[in-house]
C-alpha cells in the first residue's frame, strides 16, 4: 500500500514544515505540496527536496490548491494535512494498520 500527502500552504515557515513532512514520513511514501505564485522560490526548492511542487495561482480560494495538490498524489490512499498541524498518533497508527491488513480487518476508532 502507498500513501501519499497533499500538503496546502501559501509559503509557511520551512521549520512547521519540516515537523510535519517528518512525522508522517514513516507511513507516506509521497508528498504533493501545493505553492500558489506568492511562495518564495527559496521554499519551492526546499519543498522539491521532499517530494511534488504543484504550482497553481492564487484565486482566493483554498480549494483551488488542495485540488491541485490531490491530482498530484499517486497513493493507494491519501493523507490530507496542512504545516500548521499535526496528524494524531492513532490516526498514523491506524495508517500503519492498513498497510499490515486485509481491508476486511480494519477499522478506524481515534478521534
Amino acid at each position: 500500500m502507498t500513501v501519499s500527502a497533499s500538503v496546502l500552504g501559501k509559503d509557511p515557515p520551512l521549520d512547521r514544515l519540516a515537523s510535519l513532512v517528518e512525522y508522517v514520513r514513516p507511513v507516506v511514501t509521497q508528498f504533493a505540496f501545493a505553492v500558489d505564485d506568492r511562495t518564495r522560490p527559496e521554499t519551492v526548492d526546499v519543498l522539491a527536496g521532499w517530494g511534488t511542487v504543484v504550482p497553481f495561482t492564487w484565486c482566493d480560494d483554498f480549494s483551488a490548491g488542495r485540488n491541485a495538490s490531490l491530482a498530484a498524489c499517486t497513493g493507494d490512499w491519501t493523507l490530507i494535512v496542512d504545516p500548521d498541524e499535526l496528524p494524531s498518533r492513532a490516526m498514523l497508527d491506524f495508517v500503519e494498520q492498513v498497510d499490515r491488513s486485509e481491508w476486511s480487518d480494519v477499522t478506524w476508532q481515534g478521534a
